[in-house]
Formats: C-alpha cells, sequence, structure tokens
C-alpha cells in the first residue's frame, strides 16, 4: 500500500510537471518596439482571441508575428501612449498583430543593430559571430540582428537582409557594452 501511495504521488508529479513545461514552451514570436519577445501558451492567451486564432492557424512554429502600428504619427503617438499607460506590453497587443510579410520586412531590419560596433572590443562575442558566419555563410552585412528577448535570456536574431526570414541567433546580448581601455603597456602612474 506504502508503495502505491508514493507511485501515485510520482505519477501525478510528473504529469503536473510535464503540463507546466508544456505551458512554457514558445508559443509565438513577437516584433514590437525594436525586438521580438517571444511569448509562451498563456501569454498568447492574455494577447486576445485573435492572437490564439492567429497562432492556432500558423503554417510554423512558433509562428513570427509583428505588432502593426499606424502610419500617421499622430496615431501612432496615441497608440503608444495609450499602451504604455495601460500598462499592457507592446507584444501583448494581439489586436494589432499581423503576419511577417513582403511588405513589413524591412521595417523589421530597421531596427537591427550594428553587429560590428556591438562586438568590437570582446572577443567572445566576436567569435559567436564569426561561428554564425562560418555556419551561414557570407559576411555580417549580409545579415540583420535584432534583439530577441526570451524568457531567461537575451539574443540577437539573426535574420537575412534579402527577406527577412530568421536564419539564427547568436548568444550575444544585445545591449551595446563599453569595451576596457587597452593596456597601457605596462605603465603605472
Amino acid at each position: 500500500r506504502d508503495l502505491a501511495i508514493i507511485g501515485t504521488i510520482q505519477l501525478v508529479a510528473l504529469v503536473w510537471g510535464t503540463w507546466l513545461v508544456y505551458g512554457q514552451r514558445t508559443a509565438a514570436v513577437v516584433f514590437a518596439a525594436g525586438r521580438f519577445q517571444t511569448l509562451s501558451i498563456e501569454q498568447v492567451a492574455d494577447a486576445g482571441e485573435r492572437a490564439v486564432k492567429m497562432v492556432a492557424d500558423a503554417a510554423s512554429h512558433p509562428p513570427y508575428f509583428m505588432v502593426s502600428l499606424p502610419a500617421d504619427g499622430k496615431k501612432r503617438f496615441k497608440l503608444i501612449a495609450e499602451t504604455a499607460g495601460s500598462g499592457v506590453p507592446m507584444s501583448m497587443r494581439g489586436d494589432l498583430y499581423q503576419p511577417i510579410d513582403a511588405g513589413n520586412r524591412m521595417e523589421i531590419l530597421e531596427s537591427a543593430i550594428d553587429i560590428g560596433q556591438r562586438v568590437e572590443g570582446f572577443e567572445d562575442d566576436r567569435a559567436t559571430l564569426d561561428a554564425f558566419l562560418a555556419r551561414h555563410g557570407g559576411s555580417a552585412a549580409d545579415y540583420g540582428f535584432v534583439p530577441l528577448s526570451a524568457r531567461y535570456r537575451f539574443l540577437l536574431l539573426g535574420l537575412s537582409r534579402k527577406d527577412a526570414s530568421v536564419v539564427g541567433a547568436l548568444d550575444i546580448r544585445p545591449t551595446v557594452r563599453i569595451a576596457p581601455p587597452p593596456a597601457a603597456g605596462g605603465e603605472t602612474k
């Protein structure tokens, strides 16, 4: 009887843990406010019925979307101010989701960071970039590197400049760091 109780408790814990992990997997990746953001199933549900439907109807998983802002400057500012005032991140505005297509890809690539400046003075980041280029070919100019905020880390998402398709991710923090000053050749003052 004791073994049956222990086995039942372990089985319940296994099912519960599996359900939690499944619910936290990346369900969608949304471009908003100059960066990509991963969303879990719960976050997609919180983004609204339109977001849930778009994820369910997507041909690839996780699907990539972008938040479409009005072209009119006043309307854009008003929408951004309303969203900021509501406390809801722009990436959670499912009513504004659009599939990424040829018409809006350039907007995403305009948010790419200057990778040369970002890796300057950081050998580990330069090595990561060099490995990416060796794996995918071409030069850094062939790719746009856009920040990606995942649940537990920040990365750079490498996009092809030809069609803005996702090529891969670089384990490089997107923020610009200040390189340490070069050694002064042993001089001390």
